[in-house]
C-alpha cells in the first residue's frame, strides 16, 4: 500500500510539472505567408457572398415584377419563398429555383402580352377622351385611339411590336395622361356642371314654348309648373356663377402651365367663353328690341289704311296736338 501511494504521488507530481511547463511555453505565431493566405481567403469569401447577395436581390426584384405582371396570387408567392428559405436566402438551391421560376413566369407573360397591351391601349384611349381636348367629331365612339394590338397577331395596327417595352411605353403614356386629366379637373368639373345647367335651360325654353302645357288642368299640372319655375330660378342664378368660377379656374390653370391655352374640344376655352358672352349680349339686345317694338305696337294699336289717331276713333284732334304716324 505504501508503494502504491508513492507511485501515485510521483505521477501527480509529473502531471503538475507538465502543466506548468505547458503554461510557460510561448505560442508560435502564424507566418506572414499563412496570414496572407487567410486574408485572401476571407476577402474571396466576402466577395462571393456580396455577389450572391446582389444576385438574389436582382432575382427578387425580377420575380416581384413578374408576379405583379402575371397576377400571381399571394398564397403562391408566399409558398415559393417559404420553400426556398425566405426572400433573401443565399443557398445555391434557392438561387437555382428562382432562376427556373423567372423563366416560367417570363414565358407566361409572353403569352399574356397581347391582352395586356390591348388593355393598356384602351386605358390610354379612355384617359385621352377624358381630357376633352380633341374636337368632338374626331373622337372615336368606340374608345379606340387607332393603335390597338391584334389579339391574334404580334403587331398592332400601327405596326408596333407586342413586347414588354412597348407595353411599358403605353403604360407610361397612360400615367402621364391621367396626371393631365387630374390637373385639368378643377376646370372640367365646373364645365360639366355648367353644361348640364345649360341643357336644362334649353329644355325649359323648349317646354315653355309648348302652348299645350298651359291648357293642362291635370292634378299634377300645378306641381309641374312649380318645379319648372324652381328649375328656372336655379338655372338663372347658377349659370352666371359657374361661368365666373370657370373663367377664374381656366386663368389659374393657364398661369400654372406656362401661359398655354386651356384647350377644350379643339379650341381655347376662354375664346369660346368670350364668344358665348358676346352671343348672349347680342341676344339680350335683340330680345329687348323685340319687346320694345311689341310694346310700341300694343300702345299704338292696329291702324287701318287712311285712318288713325283721334280721327279714327271719331274725335277731332285737340287744337295744336300732333297726330300719330299713319294718321290722316
Amino acid at each position: 500500500a505504501d508503494v502504491r501511494d508513492e507511485e501515485s504521488a510521483d505521477i501527480d507530481a509529473q502531471v503538475l510539472a507538465a502543466n506548468n511547463e505547458e503554461e510557460e511555453r510561448t505560442p508560435i505565431p502564424p507566418s506572414s505567408a499563412a496570414l496572407e493566405r487567410f486574408a485572401s481567403r476571407r476577402d474571396a469569401l466576402a466577395a462571393a457572398r456580396e455577389a450572391r447577395e446582389a444576385l438574389v436581390a436582382e432575382q427578387h426584384a425580377r420575380l416581384t415584377r413578374l408576379f405583379d405582371r402575371t397576377s400571381t396570387d399571394e398564397e403562391a408567392i408566399a409558398s415559393h419563398w417559404a420553400q426556398r428559405g425566405g426572400v433573401r436566402a443565399l443557398f445555391a438551391s434557392s438561387i437555382s429555383a428562382n432562376d427556373a421560376l423567372v423563366l416560367q413566369l417570363e414565358a407566361k407573360l409572353k403569352e399574356m402580352l397581347p391582352a395586356l397591351q390591348l388593355a393598356a391601349l384602351a386605358a390610354l384611349s379612355s384617359a385621352t377622351a377624358r381630357l376633352l381636348e380633341a374636337p368632338e367629331e374626331s373622337r372615336d365612339p368606340n374608345g379606340s385611339n387607332g393603335s390597338n394590338v391584334s389579339k391574334n397577331g404580334s403587331k398592332g395596327s400601327n405596326g408596333s411590336s407586342v413586347s414588354l417595352a412597348a407595353l411599358e411605353e403605353v403604360e407610361a403614356s397612360v400615367r402621364e395622361t391621367e396626371s393631365r386629366v387630374e390637373a385639368r379637373m378643377p376646370v372640367l368639373s365646373l364645365w360639366t356642371r355648367r353644361e348640364a345647367l345649360i341643357k336644362d335651360a334649353l329644355d325649359l325654353k323648349t317646354e315653355g314654348g309648348d302652348p299645350a302645357r298651359l291648357l293642362d288642368r291635370g292634378a299634377n299640372s300645378f306641381r309641374v309648373r312649380q318645379q319648372e319655375e324652381k328649375r328656372r330660378r336655379i338655372v338663372e342664378k347658377d349659370i352666371p356663377k359657374l361661368t365666373e368660377r370657370m373663367r377664374k379656374a381656366v386663368l389659374e390653370w393657364e398661369e400654372q402651365n406656362g401661359g398655354g391655352s386651356f384647350i377644350l374640344a379643339g379650341r381655347p376655352l376662354l375664346e369660346v367663353m368670350d364668344e358665348e358672352k358676346e352671343k348672349e349680349e347680342k341676344e339680350r339686345e335683340e330680345d329687348k328690341a323685340r319687346r320694345l317694338e311689341k310694346r310700341s305696337r300694343d300702345l299704338n294699336g292696329p291702324l287701318s289704311p287712311g285712318a288713325g289717331g283721334a280721327a279714327a276713333r271719331g274725335r277731332a284732334p285737340a287744337p295744336g296736338s300732333a297726330t300719330r304716324p299713319g294718321s290722316a
